[in-house]
């Protein structure tokens, strides 16, 4: 059977060419082996510390978002502040219209008062169990009405407060607060099957300051919270820009999975691949997505590896010049006497003296 080109030149090649060959292999192998398997290894520990870096943002924007919420619910608990605000709420009847003025009138300043000492509000209102309407801003009031049906009451009966996105599609470019926090006014006194609701609107740019706020430590991540199908926020303005087939592309592989339970995945998105961390949260019910490029990533890792590669080629030229220092060491005064020999075995023996210091 043929021996292979190279192994037949291998078997050719002069002792001395086998022994620097054989040396050079030994060192080499081990230290590429060392960097492919190093390498491997940092590439996957750079991946990780990466979706360590994902989990604990999404941790911290989830603690962001239950105290921001929690924080402005107390808001709508606005009538317990005033023995006179509860006692209009509580009104079994609806009253005269002179009476009725009277108490949207109170009601009015006392909600204004709490809305201008908080500047993340833009208005509370109140749909009393009697069917009465009262707000901060009474002529925009009745909107409680409309996001109570959008909400449903079985819902609201079913929690303690809903954040609620306003689903007119218009509803962003009309006001700065599409943002509202519902709750069912359970500690009231409810008759004839009639129900109470408090309503506190928020300025999406105090929920733009809140998430704007949670730190990435200067790296290249990016967050987005959905609503349903609905951008609530971006820290990248691009994608606020995503139309309703693109969103609902997105949120379709992301969201399939229940409220607090964390996802971590990898994503083509727009041609640019993406780690992409994914959880519901449970106050809110949105979906928050935390991404970052894998070219950051990777990026990252070659920065890291960088003086690696760089120690293991000094290594690599230390062996080679110890390779050769070998040779002229070893090797040279073997062939000088090897000729040596050959200069005996042709019977020219004046010139067989071998000057040699070894």
């Amino acid at each position: 059977m043929p021996q292979p080109y190279l192994l037949r030149k291998f078997h050719r090649s002069t002792f001395r060419s086998k022994l620097v060959l054989t040396y050079v292999l030994i060192i080499v192998v081990p230290v590429i082996s060392a960097m492919f398997i190093s390498g491997m290894q940092l590439y996957k520990q750079t991946n990780s510390d990466y979706e360590e870096i994902l989990k604990q943002l999404d941790s911290r924007t989830h603690v962001s978002i239950n105290d921001f919420f929690t924080n402005q619910a107390r808001y709508s608990f606005f009538y317990l502040t005033n023995f006179k605000l509860s006692a209009i709420l509580e009104k079994s009847k609806r009253a005269t219209e002179k009476v009725y003025i009277d108490d949207a009138n109170y009601m009015h300043t006392s909600m204004e008062q709490l809305v201008l000492i908080n500047g993340n509000i833009a208005m509370i209102s109140a749909l009393a169990p009697n069917g009465s309407v009262y707000g901060s801003k009474p002529e925009k009031a009745i909107e409680i009405v409309k996001t109570v049906e959008e909400i449903g009451p079985s819902r609201l009966q079913n929690n303690h407060f809903v954040v609620h996105i306003s689903e007119d599609a218009n509803a962003k470019e009309r006001t700065n607060h599409r943002i509202s926090i519902v709750r069912y006014l359970s500690d009231l006194n409810v008759n004839n099957a009639q129900e109470g609701y408090a309503k506190v609107d928020i300025y999406d740019k105090a929920v733009e300051n809140m998430l704007g706020g949670i730190s990435n430590d200067g790296l290249k991540l990016g967050t987005m919270i959905l609503s349903g199908d609905t951008m609530v926020y971006t820290s990248d303005g691009t994608l606020s820009h995503l139309s309703p087939e693109q969103s609902q592309q997105f949120t379709s592989r992301v969201s399939n999975h229940t409220a607090g339970n964390y996802q971590i995945m990898r994503m083509n998105w727009n041609g640019q691949p993406y780690l992409i961390s994914s959880t519901i949260n449970t106050v809110t019910g949105w979906t928050v997505i935390h991404y970052i490029p894998v070219a950051q990533i990777t990026d990252t890792f070659l920065s890291n590896t960088l003086n690696y590669v760089f120690i293991s080629i000094l290594a690599l030229i230390a062996a080679l010049a110890l390779a050769f220092f070998f040779h002229r060491y070893f090797i040279h005064p073997i062939l000088k006497l090897s000729g040596s020999m050959k200069i005996v075995d042709s019977e020219h023996l004046a010139h067989t003296v071998i000057q040699s210091n070894r």
